[in-house]
Parts: C-alpha cells; structure tokens; sequence
C-alpha cells in the first residue's frame, strides 16, 4: 500500500476486549467504511484494547491492524477489566471526538458511515445518538431522546434529562477530558457508567442526531447484564456508588470545580442520588432479613460516616424537575424505612406497585379508545 499523507483523526472508538473471539469480528467489520486507504477510514481511529484474552481476540484484532493500518490499532495489555482498557486507551486516543464500542455489540455501518460525513464539520462537546437492542434476533429502537433534534443545545438547561443516558449514545469531543483527571475504576464490572458522569459534567453545548447507530446485545450468558452475574456483583454496585460519590463531594467541596474546572455540580448530585436510590430499593426487596439488614446497615453506617451531607439529602430529596417514569417508587421508599421500618415499607412498596397497575390498565384503555 502506497503511503499517504496524514489526515486528521476525526473519531476515536476505543473497543475493549477480553475472550470475544466469537463477536469481534462482527463488531470491528461494522466500523470499515470504506476502502483501507480512503480519506473516510483515514479519520477513522480504532483503539482495540486486548484485556489479556485468552482466546484469538488479539488475533483477530491485530489481523484489522494488518488490514487497515491507518485506522485500527491494538493494545496488548494484562486483564485488568473495563476501566482499566479505558485508562489506557484514552490517553492514545487522537480524534477530535472519541466514542466507546463494547467487543460483543457492533454499529449499523450505513448509519456510522452517515454519521461521519455529518459529524465532519461540527463542534460540540458532545453529540447523542438513537441505538438499538438486539435480544434474540429481535432488533429494536431504544427510547428516543427528548430533546429538538440536529440543533445546539446547552446542557444546563437539559441536565436533568441526562440520569439514565447511556454510554451507547454517547459520543464526546475530546477536548472534554482536558484537565479532568478522569479515571475509571478497575477491576470491576459496571464502570461504563462513569463514562456517563463526570466528563458528561463538563459538557456545555450538545446536539441530538436522532439515528440509530449502536446495537446493544443482550441476553448473552455472563454478560455484565446478565442477571445472575448482575446479582453476583452486587457488592460492586455498591462500590461504585461510593466513588460517585466521592467525586459529587470532591466538586462540592472545591465549588463546584473539578482541579479549577468548573462542572455541573447539581447533575453530579441528581446521577448520585438517583444510584443511591436504586441501590437501596433493591435492597428494601430482599427477602432473606439477615442479608437485607446487613447490606442496609453497612451502607447506611458508611454514608453517614463519610459522606453526612449526601446523607441527609437523602432525606429531603424529590423529583421536581427530574424525568421519571414512577417518583413514588423512590426516596419516599428510603425514608419510610429509616423512620418506620421494613414492614411499612413494604406496605408502602405493594399500595404502590397495585396504584402503578391501575394506571396501566386505565393508559391502555385510553389507548385503545383512541383509535
């Protein structure tokens, strides 16, 4: 292949990987727009970051590498999990914008191909994306966004919106990570979420491009999502909300700046509040007492300890503002619990999941009418 000119990158995707031999080639053959040498794949950067597999992952991965030189690049490294393929990649990664792409979920290529074109000459902090779940060969469109789309946006009058936007849609401009220390956690499942959190804070201008171009697989045995794993790792959840929060009180305490930048310090809060609450209505649902009190206990005990002012905002909290599908299944919950006891919450939990199906009902009723 003859030599070209350097063209500058326009987005980095950065694919960690650890023993998907059986999905990657499916997931790096989604991102080839064109030819090997086209001006198109020359913007195009592709980190894959080999997380120690044990299988042909890196093969496959570094037979890309052969292929389309100017794009794909791999990264060899020991299993430290998720995080930790991020940590190292980020630095690496030289496009003006950068993207994550998990090895066993692939892009609608026509769409990913119509995306660079547009994404060409534009200049926000970030850009949102429709994506698409496949689950036994069943394809559908995720829940649009609420948002006016293909025009500029600013976050602080949107953030709100953003508690349960995923790493799927998400495509942030580099510049973003600037002087953000921004680090992931390592060794444990789950940390995609932190993708979602403090470099989302920084954010000032995005635009919504309403297309779907990421396919999420689910159902796959041992995923992070699958639910006996997602039970497994339960502890790690909680972990995780730990470290939200200690970022949320770091910002907090500095004025609501992260190393002297500035972040949306109330969205640091509300992404907090609503995992706390998450958290601790899971926990109100176990049925094994022992485990239930112990779990509740250790968490109550360790928020009050170190972190009191998140604590008690957990008494005052509410969804003013904030887009949920059902408010009353939330901190009501937790405060009945801490001032009455499981028994009421209980109660509190069944009169609320029996109102919840009357509405049901009654909006499909509606519904039918309707037509």
């Amino acid at each position: 292949m003859s030599s070209l000119t350097p063209v500058s990158k326009l987005l980095s995707i950065i694919v960690p990987t650890y023993n998907m031999e059986a999905y990657l080639d499916k997931c790096l053959t989604s991102l080839i727009v064109g030819e090997a040498d086209s001006e198109l794949m020359q913007k195009l950067e592709v980190l894959v970051v080999n997380d120690g597999s044990t299988d042909r992952s890196s093969e496959i991965a570094h037979g890309y590498e052969a292929r389309y030189p100017y794009t794909f690049k791999v990264i060899d490294k020991d299993n430290g999990n998720y995080g930790s393929c991020i940590n190292v990649a980020l630095p690496l990664a030289t496009g003006k914008y950068v993207k994550t792409l998990d090895a066993d979920d692939w892009f609608d290529t026509d769409a990913f191909k119509g995306f660079l074109l547009w994404l060409d000459d534009k200049d926000f902090d970030a850009v949102f994306t429709d994506y698409y779940t496949v689950k036994d060969g069943i394809v559908s469109m995720a829940r649009k966004l609420d948002f006016s789309p293909n025009t500029e946006l600013r976050f602080a009058d949107h953030y709100h919106k953003f508690f349960d936007v995923y790493m799927h849609r998400t495509t942030y401009n580099r510049r973003i990570f600037e002087g953000l220390d921004y680090h992931q956690t390592e060794g444990i499942f789950y940390t995609d979420g932190e993708w979602m959190y403090l470099p989302l804070s920084k954010v000032k201008t995005f635009i919504y491009y309403p297309k779907g171009i990421y396919c999420y697989l689910l159902g796959r045995i041992g995923q992070s999502m699958d639910p006996v794993v997602y039970q497994s790792n339960f502890s790690k959840r909680i972990e995780l909300l730990y470290n939200y929060i200690h970022t949320y009180t770091a910002c907090y305490l500095e004025g609501g700046k992260r190393n002297g930048i500035s972040v949306n310090l109330d969205f640091l809060r509300i992404v907090c509040l609503h995992r706390a609450m998450s958290i601790y209505t899971s926990l109100l649902t176990i049925p094994n007492k022992e485990v239930r009190d112990k779990q509740l206990n250790l968490i109550e005990n360790y928020l009050f300890q170190h972190y009191p002012h998140f604590y008690n905002q957990l008494n005052t909290a509410s969804y003013p503002t904030w887009y949920v599908d059902h408010p009353h299944l939330s901190f009501r919950i937790i405060r009945t619990w801490r001032k009455y006891g499981i028994f009421a919450t209980k109660i509190q939990m069944w009169f609320a999941n029996h109102n919840l199906g009357i509405v049901e009902r009654w909006r499909r009723f509606i519904s039918r009418k309707s037509f």
